[in-house]
């Protein structure tokens, strides 16, 4: 015999596919308002319609509905186990953080959720609640905020010794800490993330986000090669996954070639299986920022970083490391300029090299202050006054030397003086 809930099932999968979406809505809120016995079945048949009304208003692009749909029917998801309420919540989080821009709903939704686990004493729930606001603090740049629960959650899985969680909290802590510049404590976060994944099982997509980290950390020192070995690592995990953050795996793979002028290696991945398969905008990008950068051409390279801004400067890490590529453009751009010169009119270097006076001025203070250059700056006359190299002799400071160790030697033979004396 069919059940009052299995009958309200079948009628909303009738509506469905009509043309009239309030009325499939109601079929399924009329399943989730039913007060019927609490069977596994039963259950069954509310959790399903749930699922179905959020995707439902994913479809619409309708996230303050699912929002709502929380709000106003917590009591409804009390009602079942502990276990599928925890699934029910979790899924809908899920589903929301796919729809673009919700960032806010998402926050509203996580800030309420965690109160509502705390009534209810749903402490895990709670924890991976807490870990996606963390997320998303971050994200919105809103650093003390993240930080501050992220501690709160260590704090306690550290108690309950729970590594997963640990693992996961330290990664978020060692992105909160590089976002904030403490290169310092990123690094020793991230290493006590790392020790513990090795004691533990991590999936697939945690690893690769660990090897992320690393390579990120890496190209701050400078390390490109190391960096590399860990973008490719995270690369193959994201890419056998089908993640679509396997792209930004790549493009930093590229980067770190870029960054050690690697400029056959470059080609053959573009050309490799990989580049085919990730072919567009975002390689584009990266393709021609390698040729600005072989070809030293300061032009080229402020054209791209506007014709694929959302592509280079959209990433802060990809970002962080043109603009010292840039810089190291300019530089030698600078150099090649003023060689010949031992007297040069500054807007006369700004014009060659295609820049603003005043940033180029500012420019070659730096270079100044940075005894790169051996010279000095003549506001007056908005003239760069190159010094002739002068060689050092190296009398004078053999002769230093020399004194130096004459008065250790006239103390010693004091000290014995002394001795004899006595």
């Amino acid at each position: 015999m069919t059940s009052i809930l299995e009958r309200l099932e079948q009628e909303a999968r009738a509506l469905k596919s009509s043309q009239a979406p309030q009325v499939y809505e109601n079929a399924l809120y009329k399943i989730i308002e039913e007060d019927v016995k609490e069977t596994d079945d039963n259950f069954r048949i509310k959790e399903n319609a749930f699922y179905s009304l959020v995707e439902h208003f994913k479809s619409l692009n309708q996230p303050v509905k699912i929002k709502d749909l929380i709000y106003n029917r917590i009591n409804d998801i009390n009602a079942f186990p502990k276990a599928k309420a925890a699934k029910v919540i979790r899924t809908i989080i899920e589903v929301v953080a796919t729809i673009e821009k919700t960032e806010d709903i998402q926050i509203e939704l996580c800030n309420f959720l965690v109160e509502w686990c705390q009534k209810q004493g749903i402490t895990y729930l709670r924890h991976r609640i807490e870990i996606k606001l963390s997320v998303l603090y971050l994200q919105r740049g809103d650093y003390s905020k993240a930080l501050t629960i992220i501690e709160a959650i260590l704090k306690e899985t550290r108690k309950a010794d729970d590594k997963h969680m640990l693992v996961e909290g330290q990664l978020i802590e060692s992105k909160i800490h590089y976002a904030l510049e403490n290169y310092a404590k990123a690094k020793a976060s991230l290493t006590a993330s790392r020790a513990c994944s090795n004691s533990i099982y991590c999936a697939p997509a945690l690893q690769a986000d660990i090897d992320m980290m690393t390579g990120i950390l890496q190209c701050e020192d400078k390390d490109y090669k190391t960096a590399y070995s860990y973008f490719y690592e995270g690369f193959e995990a994201l890419n056998s996954l089908e993640d679509p953050k396997s792209l930004k795996a790549l493009k930093y793979m590229l980067l770190c070639k870029i960054m050690t002028s690697n400029y056959d290696d470059i080609a053959q991945i573009l050309n490799g299986k990989y580049g085919l398969k990730y072919a567009g905008k975002d390689l584009d990008a990266m393709k021609l920022v390698a040729k600005a950068y072989r070809e030293k051409s300061l032009a080229q390279f402020q054209d791209l970083l506007k014709i694929f801004a959302e592509q280079i400067t959209g990433d802060p890490i990809i970002k962080n490391q043109l603009n010292q590529l840039y810089d190291q453009l300019l530089e030698q751009n600078l150099f090649r300029l003023i060689e010949p010169y031992t007297r040069v009119q500054i807007s006369h270097i700004a014009h060659r090299i295609g820049l603003d006076e005043n940033l180029v001025q500012k420019k070659l203070s730096e270079l100044i202050l940075d005894k790169k250059i051996d010279g000095t700056l003549d506001q007056g006359t908005g003239c760069l006054i190159l010094f002739d190299d002068i060689k050092c002799d190296d009398l004078y400071k053999n002769a230093i030397e020399h004194n130096q160790q004459m008065e250790i030697v006239v103390e010693k033979l004091f000290e014995k003086a002394k001795l004899l004396k006595n």
